[in-house]
């Protein structure tokens, strides 16, 4: 047994590695789907756009993706202006298969067409948490057949006739939101690796940002690599098929090669929105519409049902709850709260210091 990985992890991934072995076999002489064939992990997007190609790649199955701009922005862009309905609307339907399903229940998403190293998201050592997959326990994805999922495929379908220019581009770029777990300083994408673990209040302006927080950047990095483990174990585990792949008048505008469920983009919003509300609870709102957004952004760009990001926040709700019964967490929690509240409070005296300078310049005036 490998040292460095815990008992836990490793039979999953030894479960992991069989299953993929299996399926290459069973595949060897099908086409590949079409789409990037660079590993990716964690939130990295590996895809075929329909706009654009562009590549990063990594040497761990973290670096795939396509970004069209920097994420940071302080506009005020918003993709689902309040809170969306179609989650609890469509959750109350059948997922049950239906009799006459001809071989649809049967089609799940082909691991022969994914790089064995997604894999290595499996090494990860824990940096808080080390129990089994199964402490966390997702909702089975509704049966391709079934009333449910015809839903979600005519969610998908509605959202495809009239998604606008405008929500596609922004869509795309939350794509690029990701976090590649081998990322090192001297690496040319440290920079904006660093900046992504802060988009979920990039609304809050140059101070919330890795510069100015790097205690709470190195925590939040953590952070993700627990995440990203338990979210990658999920989607293994349950090898659920994209939605383009049952639906051909969907026209998905980007293809990853790896399965859906649950949403990765949407498991990492959701878990960076509830920690941040632990460390500004005051923000709590422009967090959880940061993480709907993103969730929301997947879906208009065809690549996940609205089960898969429903999954990513119930995924995202637990993992946090589990977090937050370990001691090294609860620390490293305390401690960027800290740093937070410095920030915060020098912010507060330097305005306050702005805001003095006229009159006291006046009263100078004054005395001459």
């Amino acid at each position: 047994m490998s040292p460095s990985i815990p008992a836990a992890r490793l039979s999953t991934r030894l479960l992991l590695i069989v299953a993929l072995s299996f399926s290459i076999v069973n595949a060897a002489h099908a086409p590949m789907s079409e789409g990037c064939t660079q590993p990716e992990a964690a939130q990295a997007n590996c895809c075929r756009r329909s706009e654009t190609k562009a590549a990063a790649s990594g040497d761990d199955g973290t670096g795939c993706a396509t970004r069209a701009e920097t994420v940071g922005t302080t506009a005020p862009r918003t993709l689902a202006a309040g809170a969306l309905d179609h989650y609890q609307r469509i959750a109350a339907m059948s997922g049950e298969p239906r009799a006459e399903q001809h071989g649809l229940d049967r089609q799940q998403f082909s691991l022969a067409a994914m790089s064995p190293a997604y894999l290595k998201v499996l090494d990860v050592k824990p940096a808080y948490l080390d129990v089994p997959p199964t402490a966390f326990h997702l909702p089975e994805f509704p049966a391709n057949s079934s009333q449910q999922t015809r839903a979600e495929l005519d969610h998908l379908l509605e959202l495809q006739a009239r998604r606008t220019p405008d929500e596609i581009a922004y869509s795309h770029e939350l794509a690029g939101v990701y976090y590649r777990l081998s990322v090192r300083p001297e690496d040319q994408d440290w920079p904006r690796m660093r900046q992504n673990l802060f988009h979920i209040g990039h609304q809050l302006g140059a101070w919330f940002s890795p510069e100015s927080l790097p205690v709470t950047a190195d925590f939040m990095a953590r952070v993700w690599s627990d995440a990203s483990y338990y979210l990658w174990a999920a989607k293994f585990r349950f090898n659920r098929v994209r939605p383009y792949m049952i639906e051909p008048r969907l026209k998905n505008l980007e293809t990853p090669n790896f399965p859906a469920y649950p949403s990765g983009h949407s498991s990492n919003s959701w878990v960076a929105a509830y920690v941040y509300e632990l460390l500004l609870p005051e923000q709590h709102d422009l967090f959880l519409r940061n993480a709907r957004d993103m969730a929301y952004s997947r879906e208009i760009l065809g690549v996940h049902f609205a089960s898969d990001s429903e999954s990513g926040r119930i995924f995202a709700r637990q993992f946090v709850d589990r977090l937050m019964q370990e001691p090294a967490f609860r620390k490293d929690l305390g401690e960027a709260r800290r740093e937070i509240q410095n920030v915060m409070a020098a912010r507060a005296k330097r305005t306050a210091r702005a805001a003095d300078a006229p009159a006291a310049q006046n009263a100078q005036n004054a005395q001459r």
